[in-house]
């Protein structure tokens, strides 16, 4: 029997009193005899959350050839679930994935088994989720526009700080302490593939005041805040209002005894910073 060697083709010579002839024989992988990590191995994870990377792991034969497609591979963890249930199948290239979601922090493992004693056992680190805020509000935003630059948070791994690439998650902006004469708009905002929420049209409606802005996002049974502040003044003037009456009567000719005071005001009548607006007073 011809055996040994890495799978392919291969020439075999036999020589019998001096002559010798060549063919050509295929070998192919033989049994499962190990499971090897290639891909996954080194990640950190988030408790509740599937790890950003699939563990994907090679069968090969006692002469480390892959098997190829049509082996099952149990994946067996220590905490959490795999996506799609524990059994996968090699693909052509002997290799299996899976998507794990652990449910505890702290070392946890993975375990790769074809049979008993063929099997690997993956380690990583599982810690919590956590909310940084890359980009604050300026220290003063107007009610009813938009804040500028618009604030920015980041998902981190809470154990180093590190930034936590998930795409799709939700992050929800919120008004805390004495809010009740505020409201907010443009509140919520996704995660992009670097796992940075903005919010590009986040509004504060109000009397003007501090402005304490919770950030937040969930992870199962769990939720994440942080916390940032800003002061709200006036916006786009809507009205006018008058801070400083003419007196009762006049004389014809002179100027005003005590010079009339206008104040340009927004919606919620605070005062309206605006500029450089002409206003008229006319005769009526």
């Amino acid at each position: 029997p011809v055996t040994g060697g890495k799978a392919g083709s291969t020439a075999v010579t036999a020589t019998v009193d001096g002559k010798s002839s060549t063919i050509s024989v295929s070998v192919v992988a033989g049994a499962p005899a190990s499971v090897v990590p290639v891909a996954g191995s080194g990640q950190l994870g988030i408790a509740g959350e599937s790890f950003l990377m699939p563990f994907t792991v090679e069968v090969r034969d006692d002469y480390g050839n892959a098997v190829g497609a049509g082996t099952s591979v149990q994946f067996l963890t220590t905490s959490g679930s795999i996506v799609g249930g524990s059994f996968k199948w090699t693909d052509a290239s002997g290799q299996a994935s899976a998507t794990w979601t652990p449910a505890s922090t702290g070392s946890q493992t993975l375990t790769a088994r074809y049979s008993t004693g063929v099997q690997t056992a993956i380690t990583a680190q599982v810690t919590t989720l956590a909310l940084g805020i890359t980009t604050a509000p300026a220290a003063t935003t107007y009610n009813g526009m938009a804040m500028n630059p618009a604030p920015a948070v980041q998902l981190r791994f809470a154990s180093n700080g590190s930034p936590y690439g998930k795409s799709g998650k939700t992050v929800t902006a919120s008004l805390t302490g004495n809010t009740t004469s505020m409201s907010i708009t443009g509140n919520t905002a996704v995660t992009n593939a670097s796992g940075i929420a903005t919010f590009s049209n986040l509004t504060v409606n109000g009397v003007e005041g501090p402005v304490m802005l919770r950030f937040s996002t969930s992870v199962p049974s769990a939720q994440v805040t942080s916390t940032t502040e800003t002061l709200l003044r006036g916006g786009t003037a809507t009205k006018l209002a008058i801070d400083s009456q003419p007196p009762a009567s006049a004389v014809s000719g002179r100027t005003l005894s005590r010079a009339p005071v206008v104040q340009l005001r927004d919606a919620n009548n605070n005062a309206s910073p605006q500029a450089g607006v002409v206003i008229t007073a006319t005769a009526s």
